[in-house]
């Protein structure tokens, strides 16, 4: 041992050292060949564990770690793969999932690319469920203030389903029942599989261009009262099944419409999105006809009821006239004999007075009037007409003929002499 000491101290060559403590490695030669030792070891293995310190950058890549009671893994999921994932991944979500270990060179850490994940616990269906429906309800789609008031009695129905099986007969039955010759159309689109959640997005707006012409004119009738009704239907199922109404695009799609939206999905148990979202939502698609149309004998029936009210409060009505009229015409009478009987007693009074100062009040006195009769015109001097009244006896001549009026009759004489006093 001594002289290897020596011999160590003694020489230092690269040579001597490498004979002595074997290969020498670079830092990248080392991480390499780790790297490969690893990545050839373990090319893809399956591994379990709860997710934390999950970032989902723009990139559209996921960063987290994967951990235990005692270890953790930095990992790492692409954007493609992740982009094929039915639930977003978030922190505290327990996984089992299929990857492969590689190491980050720059850094010398090993990390784990996932390419498959699944939930360990509750199944991916529904864990992508109550994640869109915690997004769309912080958004605000299921306030009760964007739902629309379904119009009293639709211009037309428009039921968006598949054009085959029960639900459509269902619908057409129940509504034909309770209304005979409501107006209907059927929008028929997949309601599950591949490109069922696009058809029924496409039939939503499409209901929407086309049914401008049901809405009636507003300056005619209130619109609220018979604007058209979408109904969108299908029969129950597995959480599979109904997962295109589990989705955010067809969600997006009856929020946005502009014609009211009843959902009618799956059985009574069952609820989805766009239940959530929809104007109102039905147990059943025969309930959604019951609730979307109403019963025409109850109509008829109310109509009755109201036409009967409506004709008894005109009765009425003309009663309450009839003697309102007949108690104002007695008021104007009792008013237009009052006026008479005022004016006849100022009458009477006016007369009175008039007769206290007129002529014949004077005559009566024992004065008389005196007239100059003109003898040319009443030659027989029994008429004296329009005879000038004398006030002076200087305006008389001899031989002139007067007429002297008395309270009583009238005298008529001849001038024989006249006197100014």
């Amino acid at each position: 041992m001594t002289g290897k000491k020596r011999r160590l101290t003694s020489k230092n060559s690269p040579t001597d050292k490498q004979d002595i403590l074997g290969h020498i490695y670079t830092v990248s030669t080392l991480t390499r060949e780790i790297k490969s030792l690893l990545e050839d070891t373990y090319p893809f293995i399956w591994v379990t564990g709860e997710i934390s310190n999950c970032a989902l950058p723009s990139s559209g890549h996921a960063y987290f770690s994967l951990k235990d009671s005692e270890s953790l893994i930095n990992c790492i999921m692409f954007r493609n793969q992740r982009g094929r994932l039915l639930f977003n991944l978030e922190n505290g979500m327990k996984i089992i999932g299929i990857g492969r270990l590689s190491l980050y060179e720059p850094r010398g850490t090993y990390q784990l690319i996932f390419e498959h994940i699944e939930s360990s616990g509750t199944g991916a269906l529904q864990i992508r469920f109550e994640q869109l429906k915690k997004q769309l309800a912080l958004e605000g789609l299921f306030d009760e203030s964007h739902r629309q008031q379904l119009p009293f009695l639709p211009s037309k129905l428009f039921i968006i389903t598949s054009p085959d099986g029960a639900v459509i007969k269902d619908i057409i039955n129940v509504s034909q029942r309770r209304f005979p010759g409501i107006a209907l159309s059927i929008v028929p689109v997949k309601v599950q599989g591949d490109g069922a959640e696009t058809e029924i997005k496409e039939a939503i707006e499409l209901v929407n261009k086309v049914a401008v012409k049901y809405k009636p004119d507003a300056h005619i009738t209130n619109e609220k009262e018979s604007e058209p009704v979408i109904i969108i239907a299908r029969g129950g199922g597995s959480l599979e099944d109904l997962s295109a109404f589990n989705s955010e695009t067809v969600a997006r799609a009856v929020f946005d419409s502009k014609i009211p939206v009843i959902s009618a999905v799956g059985h009574e148990t069952d609820f989805t999105i766009c239940d959530f979202v929809a104007d109102l939502r039905a147990p059943t698609p025969s309930a959604a006809a019951e609730i979307a149309v109403p019963e025409f004998h109850s109509i008829k029936s109310s109509l009755s009821t109201l036409k009967k009210r409506l004709d008894d409060a005109l009765k009425n009505q003309v009663m309450s006239l009839e003697q309102e009229k007949q108690r104002l015409t007695s008021s104007l009478h009792r008013a237009m004999s009052n006026i008479i009987q005022q004016n006849r007693a100022k009458l009477i009074t006016a007369v009175s007075q008039l007769k206290a100062l007129g002529p014949m009040a004077v005559l009566e006195r024992g004065y008389s009037i005196t007239r100059l009769c003109d003898n040319s015109i009443n030659s027989d001097l029994k008429i004296c007409d329009n005879g000038k009244i004398l006030l002076d006896a200087a305006d008389t001549s001899q031989g002139d003929t007067v007429e002297v009026i008395l309270a009583k009759g009238r005298l008529m004489c001849r001038v024989d002499e006249s006197r100014a006093d």
